[in-house]
């Protein structure tokens, strides 16, 4: 990879083997407080099936052929279209309505199924035209040596274990299973039945996935993530994520991204979406993501999946929210976790969003950030939301729609995180970027409140250090330290002695004022920055002080005390005229 270079591979004993780290160069010239992503490679098929398919399928199989017990709900037969048009969105686009259930054990599952040490218990539950169905259980009165586990019947795929550990307030909401029928197993080692209640369903009356339903209300204009030729965009787009949230008894559903925290050498499972996607602990206790969701025709049950854990910080006023995953799977096609940029976005910027429009698989748009720093009121379900800081992006290719907000677009220079997606007005497809626009989040002022609390500082960086803008010479002891550095220089020190004992230190600039030791010669400077969080390493420069004329670049100073000598016509004597200029200067200077 051209544009990921200066790779460095390392073990990680948490969850990964490999780890490939973005180079600084990619996330960290353009733009000067960043921080690089990492980009994990795939696993193999063998570890794929495995993670994706904790229990055999065979034996799933055979259990759901056994099923003696089903349970059909049909509130909403036949009531999709309906339940679509009156959604109101309040949160992110809404695909799921619900309602409660109350019904325990005994009366949810069927006979037992005797398995070795295990004894099985299994209902199907079934919502009639649903899309897809997510069950809410009561898990608190579970032993310990009880477990659930929620089944797609039609592909045999198990989600779970859910032990009494995981039980919430309010009930426990399970993994989606698309199509209308989900079955709950419950199964034990001990000697009784296990005691848990299905609480709450949630039907879907819009479709997830290629196979559900009709996918053709996407807007045309869309463009798959699979066109995109840039392997780094293609690697970029796997901390990409779909999620799905909970609120009620409904299912909202958005977008969002992996980010690193790179001042730790852990990979946390931190996960930036929008605010208004997810603000509260009980939404992160409600939210699944869905990894890989890259093409059309895919089953969500045959993909990756992580489980919300911690709301970290979530913020209404600037819209951004980071929350902690319990684990983050690493897919087949590997598994990325974006850098971040904390510099001003500047107009005219190139910048890609990559996302899940109305739930489908994964799309990128293309535009140019149009406007910066803005105040926007969006009407969020009929509620008026203003958010600040805001930056305007228009789309010159490619476009958003409900279920893209959380998305994080990123710098395509760097590929680093600038912000996550508000809102915008509908994208009508040929419109252009003054129509097709939508608002951003700014990470800038958003990461003041996840620093350093989970995103622990970082030590500056000296990217560069030159005396005088690299000049050899001066004639005069006042010079400028010219420099630049990364992650928010506080302070300098500089000194003619290497460590720095007689040196102070100052407020960060990025061409200080010096004045080097009296005698003519080499003078040696040695330099370095701080902040809170520690040292850069200390760089050094020469420069040769001495009296007389000089050149410098193709112009030359003749100087007195340090004033530069002028023509009469006020321009600066150049070396090719200076001879000519000196002899007619002669009779009136002399140097000392």
């Amino acid at each position: 990879m051209e544009e990921w270079l200066g790779r460095l591979v390392m073990n990680n004993t948490k969850l990964f083997s490999v780890l490939i780290l973005f180079s600084v160069a990619l996330c960290g010239m353009a733009h000067g407080v960043v921080v690089e992503g990492i980009y994990l490679p795939p696993v193999s098929a063998k570890a794929l099936e495995s993670a994706l398919h904790p229990l055999a399928p065979e034996i799933l199989a055979s259990y759901v052929n056994r099923i003696s017990k089903t349970h059909v709900f049909d509130q909403f037969a036949g009531q999709n279209e309906r339940l679509a048009a009156e959604a109101t969105n309040a949160k992110p686009l809404e695909i799921g309505a619900g309602f409660p259930v109350d019904m325990a054990s005994e009366e949810l599952v069927g006979e037992a199924i005797l398995d070795g040490d295990w004894t099985v218990y299994l209902t199907a539950i079934q919502s009639v035209d649903a899309y897809g169905v997510r069950l809410q259980v009561d898990l608190s009165g579970l032993g310990g040596q009880d477990e659930v586990w929620v089944v797609d019947p039609v592909i045999a795929r198990a989600f779970g274990p859910y032990t009494q550990a995981d039980a919430r307030d309010g009930g426990r909401w399970l993994a989606t299973i698309p199509r209308d029928t989900a079955v709950l197993m419950v199964r034990t080692t001990g000697g009784t039945m296990p005691q848990v209640r299905l609480t709450g369903l949630s039907h879907l009356f819009r479709p997830i996935d290629g196979l559900a339903g009709d996918m053709s209300k996407v807007l045309v204009c869309n463009i798959d993530i699979t066109g995109e030729q840039d392997a780094a965009i293609q690697e970029a787009s796997t901390a990409v994520g779909l999620v799905m949230i909970s609120y009620g008894y409904n299912t909202g559903l958005g977008s969002g991204s992996l980010i690193n925290n790179a001042a730790t050498p852990a990979l946390e499972p931190y996960f930036l979406t929008a605010n208004h996607v997810i603000d509260s602990q009980t939404e992160v206790n409600n939210t699944e993501i869905i990894w890989d969701y890259q093409t059309s025709g895919l089953d969500i049950s045959e993909l990756p999946r992580s489980e919300a854990d911690t709301l970290l910080v979530t913020n209404g006023t600037l819209d951004g929210t980071l929350i902690s995953l319990t684990s983050v799977p690493v897919g087949e096609y590997g598994r990325a976790y974006l850098g971040y940029d904390t510099d001003p976005p500047q107009v005219n910027e190139d910048v890609i969003d990559m996302h899940h429009p109305l739930g489908s698989y994964t799309r990128i748009s293309y535009g140019k950030i149009r406007e910066t720093n803005l105040t926007v009121t969006v009407n969020n379900g009929g509620t008026d939301q203003t958010y600040l800081r805001e930056t305007k992006i228009g789309w010159d290719d490619g476009v958003t729609e409900g279920g893209s907000s959380g998305s994080t677009f990123l710098y395509a220079s760097n590929l680093c995180i600038g912000g996550a997606l508000t809102g915008g007005p509908s994208h009508i497809c040929g419109a252009g970027p003054t129509v097709n626009h939508d608002f951003f989040s700014s990470f800038r002022y958003f990461y003041d409140s996840i620093s350093p609390a989970y995103f622990p500082g970082i030590a500056p960086e000296l990217v560069s250090f030159a005396v005088n803008n690299g000049n050899n010479f001066t004639t005069s002891r006042v010079i400028r330290l010219n420099n630049s550095s990364l992650y928010d220089a506080a302070e300098y020190q500089a000194s003619e002695l290497p460590d720095f004992s007689d040196a102070q230190w100052e407020a960060y600039s990025q061409s200080p004022y010096f004045t080097v030791s009296e005698g003519l010669g080499v003078k040696t400077i040695y330099f370095k920055v701080k902040n809170v969080f520690g040292e850069s390493s200390v760089v050094a420069d020469t420069i040769t002080l001495s009296e007389g004329i000089q050149c410098f670049g193709g112009m030359s100073k003749a100087t007195r005390t340090g004033i530069p000598l002028q023509s009469a016509a006020g321009d600066l004597l150049v070396c090719g005229l200076l001879l000519s200029s000196l002899l007619f200067l002669g009779r009136r200077l002399r140097f000392v």
